[in-house]
């Protein structure tokens, strides 16, 4: 699944995400082109970054805080690269990996 991402904060450097099944390939707007694997920052790290980039807020934050030094820099194309014409961001799975992750205690949820 392909992602502008949304940077609903306005303050991310975060261009582009690509989300598989056990990664996410993230083009930063400085130019820089990231991996991060489910092997390199953990099951629980990767799906929390999965849904931050779907929510489109974050992202650029659990990186910096969590994970900067767990990703691969990409030797091939960035994200930007495989841009289809049309690609929808599925609400439903994002709502899946929230709650997985919720139930599982991964995750608390704070309201303000």
């Amino acid at each position: 699944m392909i992602i502008n991402y949304a940077d609903r904060d306005h303050t991310s450097g975060i261009k582009e995400v690509i989300i598989g099944d056990y990664h996410v390939d993230i083009e930063f707007k400085n130019g820089g082109s990231y991996r991060y694997s489910q092997e390199n920052v953990g099951k629980t790290n990767l799906a929390i970054m999965k849904t931050l980039a779907i929510a489109g807020r974050g992202l650029n934050r659990f990186i910096n805080k969590h994970v900067r030094n767990k990703s691969q820099r990409f030797g091939f194309q960035p994200p930007s690269a495989y841009r289809q014409p049309s690609t929808t961001i599925r609400t439903d799975e994002a709502a899946r990996i929230l709650a997985e992750l919720l139930e599982g205690g991964k995750i608390s949820l704070v309201v303000n």
